[in-house]
C-alpha cells in the first residue's frame, strides 16, 4: 500500500501545481451558501488530499475541521500548510467514520466517489449518511461524463473505478438514503470571455444530445457538484 500511495502521490503532483500560493488562491465560492451558519459545526473532508478545501474553510472562520485521507504522502504535505488545530488523519474514510461517534453537520467528497468500486458505493455512502447529523449536508464533486472531455477525465487516473453523469450520481445517493439532492450552479461566478466560451460550449453539448435523442443533462461543466441533505 505504501508503494501504491507513493505512485499516486507522484501522479497527483504531475497534474496539480501545489504551492503555498495555491492554498491562498483556493476558491470554493459556489458552495458557500450550503455551508453551516454556525462556524463551530463539525466538518469532515473525506479524501482531503493536501487540504485546500479545509484551508479555505479555516479562512472563512470555521473552527471544528477534520480531514481524512488514506495517502500518507498527501496528509504529510497537508500538515506542512495546515494550522495545527485542523485535525488530519491517515486512514480509509469508511474505517475512520465507523471508529468515530462524531456526528458531522457537513461532509465533503471532492474527487473521491469516482475512486470507489461500484459494488462498494452503497456501503460507502451509507456510512457517510449515518455520520451526518439531522439535516447535515454532503457535498460531492466528481468528473462529469456528460462533458465534452468526460472520457479524458474518466481515464486520466487509473484509480478511477466509475464515471458519473448527474442522473447516475443522484441514483446512488438516493440508494444510500439521500432524498434531497441539489445540483450546485457553478456558472454564476463565471465572468468575461470565460463566461461567453462556456455558454458556447453548452450550446454545442445540448445540440449533440438533441441530435442523439438523449435526455438533456443540466450540467456540461467538467465536474458535477451536488449537495445532498440528510432528511430523516
Amino acid at each position: 500500500m505504501n508503494k501504491l500511495n507513493k505512485v499516486y502521490d507522484r501522479h497527483y503532483e504531475r497534474m496539480n501545481r501545489i504551492t503555498s500560493e495555491s492554498f491562498q488562491q483556493a476558491d470554493y465560492r459556489e458552495i458557500e451558501s450550503f455551508l453551516p451558519q454556525d462556524k463551530q459545526t463539525p466538518i469532515l473532508d473525506v479524501g482531503c488530499g493536501q487540504g485546500h478545501f479545509l484551508y479555505y474553510l479555516y479562512r472563512l472562520g470555521y473552527t471544528n475541521l477534520s480531514g481524512v485521507d488514506r495517502s500518507c504522502g498527501q496528509i504529510e504535505a497537508a500538515k506542512k500548510h495546515m494550522p495545527a488545530e485542523i485535525n488530519l488523519s491517515t486512514q480509509d474514510g469508511v474505517e475512520f467514520l465507523r471508529a468515530s461517534n462524531q456526528k458531522y453537520g457537513f461532509i465533503s467528497l471532492f474527487d473521491v466517489i469516482e475512486h470507489v468500486k461500484k459494488d462498494e458505493l452503497n456501503n460507502f455512502l451509507g456510512v457517510i449518511y449515518t455520520a451526518l447529523s439531522e439535516h447535515g449536508k454532503l457535498i460531492v464533486r466528481t468528473p462529469n461524463m456528460a462533458s465534452l472531455l468526460g472520457t479524458y477525465s474518466r481515464y486520466l487516473d487509473m484509480t478511477h473505478e466509475v464515471g458519473f453523469a448527474e442522473f447516475s450520481l443522484m441514483q446512488v445517493l438516493e440508494e444510500a438514503g439521500f432524498r434531497r439532492n441539489m445540483l450546485v450552479d457553478q456558472t454564476k461566478f463565471y465572468r468575461g470571455k470565460r463566461k461567453y466560451l462556456l455558454h458556447l460550449r453548452n450550446i454545442i453539448c445540448k445540440s449533440l444530445f438533441l441530435l442523439d435523442g438523449r435526455t438533456l443533462p443540466t450540467v456540461y461543466d467538467k465536474n458535477i457538484l451536488m449537495c445532498s441533505e440528510k432528511t430523516d
